[in-house]
């Protein structure tokens, strides 16, 4: 009656070691341990703080031949883009930086200018990061008449 005992080994081994597999450590994640330190997603106020220091958005708008603001402010060593809109319907602007405004008349190209356009027209412009001090800006258009100062400080 040997037989039997043989059989019982022959099922039971097989059953055994599946058993033993199932609970055995894979290489597939279930997700974070007990011990797993997992970091929190940064909150909306700690993203807009970073993005922040790094740049920076300024709205100016043209309109009966003059920019407002007159005076464009931004922090030294951040980049800003200046949303830029020619809110005159049917007349050509643009907004040009240049180091002063001798450079400006003298035909030195700017720092940065968006292109000429008819109004009512929109278009962002990415200024520096510039070094403090006060900056001339004009319409390329209207030299004379639209003047403003970009102000880095």
């Amino acid at each position: 009656m040997i037989r039997p005992k043989w059989l019982v080994l022959l099922v039971a081994l097989p059953v055994l070691l599946f058993a033993l597999g199932a609970c055995s450590d894979d290489d597939e994640d279930d997700g974070p341990a007990a011990t797993d330190v997992v970091e929190p997603l940064p909150t909306d106020a700690e993203m807009d703080d970073d993005m922040e220091s790094d740049s920076l958005q300024i709205e100016v708008v043209s309109q009966s031949l003059s920019f407002s603001p007159d005076v464009i402010e931004a922090p030294e060593a951040v980049e800003v883009t200046i949303v830029y809109e020619n809110a005159q319907d049917g007349v050509q602007h643009n907004l040009a930086i240049y180091m002063n405004e001798e450079d400006a008349t003298n035909g030195v190209e700017p720092l940065a200018a968006t292109a000429v356009a008819q109004g009512p027209d929109t278009q962002e412009l990415t200024v520096g990061p510039l070094p403090a001090g006060d900056y001339f800006v004009w319409c390329q258009v209207h030299t004379s008449l639209m003047t403003a100062t970009f102000s880095v400080e």
